[in-house]
């Protein structure tokens, strides 16, 4: 896989679950990002682009896409602007480290899920979503 192929991945599901958060805001007014606000994919993101990329800007950028301002193209064609390297081929390393991270996000996830659920409080949506689990399957069984 491409670099720019896994962060764009990383960055959709961050972008379902942000306008699954958004909708359910909006038809409950529950503040849904104060329940779930450690849903963080920048680390696995940075691990590929590294930490400066943005420098204090990652938010904004990632964002631009994330919240559906510029398209999945135009992101991918910035992007490949400011470092034609991502279009090279994820290294064995840092895509280990990026599996490590989303898994660790994927856990921490279904643990507040869990959380809730003994609680009496009940996220079907997020639960039916299953985030990151197909894009931890894809990049566990890719070759390299």
């Amino acid at each position: 896989m491409r670099r720019i192929d896994v962060i764009m991945a990383i960055w959709k599901e961050e972008q379902e679950f942000r306008f699954y958060g958004y909708e359910f805001w909006d038809n409950t007014g529950i503040e849904f990002f104060e329940v779930f606000r450690n849903f963080d994919l920048s680390s696995a993101v940075k691990v590929i682009i590294g930490e400066d990329f943005f420098g204090d800007d990652y938010t904004v950028n990632a964002d631009a896409f994330i919240d559906g301002w510029v398209t999945e193209e135009e992101m991918e064609l910035r992007m490949l602007g400011w470092d034609a390297t991502l279009a090279e081929e994820i290294s064995p390393e840092q895509k280990a480290v990026v599996i490590k991270e989303l898994s660790r996000v994927r856990e921490d996830l279904q643990a507040r899920i869990s959380e809730l659920n003994e609680n009496g409080v009940y996220f079907r949506g997020v639960m039916e979503m299953q985030l990151l689990e197909d894009l931890l399957k894809e990049l566990c069984s890719s070759k390299r």
